[in-house]
């Protein structure tokens, strides 16, 4: 019998002392951030195929309006990372930032420790990101690659 990567995750979030919002099937949940800027962490074990999914994302949805100019900035920003993407749901808005780890051969002290690097990571880089997709959503005159530029310093 493989991993039960749901189990392990909730261990994980456990440990961190981690407050779990919600659940849904697989999908473990926690909200972060303050009152007014808050994000969900979704953390997903998919046991069959031995990976787990690592997604940040805004509790609000784009709206469309900005979705255009949303498209362009998570372009940009894609560029240049090395692991995980931002997404957008062209149709209702929904921005995250995702990515996943194999874990396919590893024990479960193995994955506490990959999941450890890869939230990390994942978390990292949707705050680096944050503030532009937010400002993006309530102004209509700010240039996507200005708002890359300065966020990445180049």
């Amino acid at each position: 019998m493989g991993l039960d990567l749901p189990r392990i995750i909730k261990a994980y979030v456990a440990k961190q002392g981690w407050k779990v919002s919600g659940q849904q099937d697989d999908n473990i949940i926690m909200l972060f951030g303050s009152k007014e800027e808050h994000h969900l962490l979704v953390l997903k074990g998919v046991s069959a195929k031995e990976y787990i999914v690592i997604r940040c994302l805004l509790p609000q949805n784009v709206p469309e309006k900005s979705r255009k100019r949303m498209i362009e900035y998570i372009t940009r920003a894609n560029y240049g990372l090395g692991h995980g993407c931002f997404k957008m749901d062209e149709r209702d808005g929904e921005i995250e930032f995702q990515s996943s780890m194999d874990v396919e051969g590893c024990n479960e002290a193995d994955i506490m420790l990959l999941l450890e690097f890869y939230v990390g990571v994942s978390s990292g880089t949707w705050d680096k990101y944050e503030k532009g997709v937010r400002g993006l959503m309530v102004d209509d005159k700010t240039d996507p690659a200005i708002l890359i530029q300065m966020i990445e310093g180049s």
